[in-house]
């Protein structure tokens, strides 16, 4: 994992592939905890390589391992960054959802930052949303 948080740091495409040697390593050995939130790591620098399509099926697949390993603690921020390559329409019902799924773990934090992106979308999640996911 220690070589996935490098890649992350260092940044570029010299840090993807860094990143991609991590989360090879960790799968070769049968090590997929916090899966998910390796492949955050890895979208969030294809972002800022400008790798956005690569971003998105990457984050598509962070989804699909959070869900088929009910690992679902990242997922809040997963979904948060997938609807942020999105147009506004397609990532307004996404960000309600997970700031829904953010509020049912008692996480504020990542909560906030899906209000925030919301916010800055010229949206918000209704109370009557969140009261949906109680």
């Amino acid at each position: 994992m220690g070589v996935v948080v490098d890649g992350w740091v260092l940044g570029g495409e010299a840090g993807i592939v860094r990143i991609q040697q991590g989360i090879d390593k960790l799968r070769s050995a049968g090590q997929n905890a916090r899966m998910p939130y390796w492949l955050y790591l890895l979208a969030d620098v294809m972002v800022q390589a400008g790798r956005t399509d690569a971003a998105r099926g990457i984050l598509d697949a962070a989804l699909t391992e959070a869900e088929q390993h009910d690992e679902l603690w990242w997922m809040p921020e997963v979904l948060r960054a997938r609807a942020q390559l999105l147009s506004r329409d397609a990532a307004v019902p996404i960000l309600r959802r997970a700031a829904i799924l953010a509020k049912n773990q008692h996480s504020r934090v990542l909560q906030a930052r899906c209000e925030q992106a919301l916010a800055e979308l010229g949206a918000r999640v209704e109370d009557s949303v969140l009261s949906l996911g109680r």
